[in-house]
């Protein structure tokens, strides 16, 4: 039996699925019945069944879990998490957020919490991974959409499991762009794609297109030149109702500005972040 730690934590979906069809379940006819199991037999494979990158939006993630912990303390119960058994593990399909809101509030590991067996294929469980049909499962972003909506199109290659139209209703992208992702297998590309992301995908093809630095440069001298235009001096005398006006009209851009920022200014963010406190303390 493979050791789950190191390998279900890196774990690709074309591995994953080849060791189902290989051991399979792993699990006797009883056990794939149990309702409850221990808190420690559960286990993650974030790159097949976590279809979120929650690392630009932390604080909702732990916002979130905060109110699952909270739910349980006064209630005692949460709903089940959703696991597809692997070779003998338990792998959580639906339910991280739960999953951690438990160890958060400190079950111990050894304690029975409520699970549901998933049946099916593995196609099926990758499909459920997407499902926005838990009432507890955060919304996902348009990255996450793509980025879940490219794991389906790679199983699906060579398992001809999935429609067009079945993944792009499971993950809410256009039929556009799952074709698009479908195009792209055909693509020659200087990386593997089965270990890179549908973002990776993307930075290659635009790169093979000579989209470089002197490329983006240009982008925002035009970008630049047309917002002095049309707004002057105006977003410099009210910044914060300028930024509001760009939620209101680019919801998606503005989401990916505040992600770019996080990203590349951490340092000057902290640094203001300082120097706001400073100054409230006079």
């Amino acid at each position: 039996m493979m050791d789950p730690i190191p390998k279900l934590d890196t774990i690709s979906v074309a591995d994953l699925a080849k060791l189902y069809e290989t051991k399979g379940s792993g699990l006797t006819t009883p056990q794939l019945k149990q309702t409850r199991v221990p808190l420690g037999a559960l286990r993650t494979a974030p790159r097949v069944f976590q279809p979120r990158d929650m690392a630009d939006r932390k604080w909702v993630k732990d916002r979130h879990i905060d109110v699952l912990v909270k739910a349980l303390k006064e209630s005692g119960k949460l709903d089940h998490i959703d696991v597809f058994p692997v070779d003998g593990f338990r792998i959580v399909v639906d339910g991280h957020c739960r999953l951690d809101a438990y160890r958060r509030a400190g079950v111990k590991t050894t304690q029975r919490v409520p699970v549901r067996h998933l049946s099916g294929t593995f196609a099926d469980a990758l499909k459920a991974s997407v499902s926005t049909n838990s009432k507890d499962k955060l919304a996902l972003t348009i990255d996450e959409k793509s980025e879940a909506a490219w794991r389906m199109v790679l199983h699906d290659e060579h398992q001809k499991c999935y429609s067009l139209r079945t993944i792009a209703e499971a993950t809410g992208i256009g039929k556009s762009t799952v074709g698009n992702m479908r195009r792209t297998l055909t693509e020659i590309l200087d990386c593997d794609r089965r270990s890179c992301s549908w973002r990776d995908i993307k930075r290659k093809q635009r790169t093979q297109e000579s989209y470089d630095d002197d490329w983006q440069e240009k982008l925002r001298l035009v970008f630049a030149r047309r917002l002095r235009k049309a707004f002057g001096e105006k977003p410099n005398q009210q910044p914060e109702v300028f930024l509001d006006a760009i939620e209101h009209a680019y919801p998606l851009a503005y989401h990916e500005m505040l992600c770019s920022v996080a990203r590349e200014r951490r340092d000057e963010l902290l640094e203001i972040a300082e120097v706001e406190a400073e100054a409230s303390d006079f």
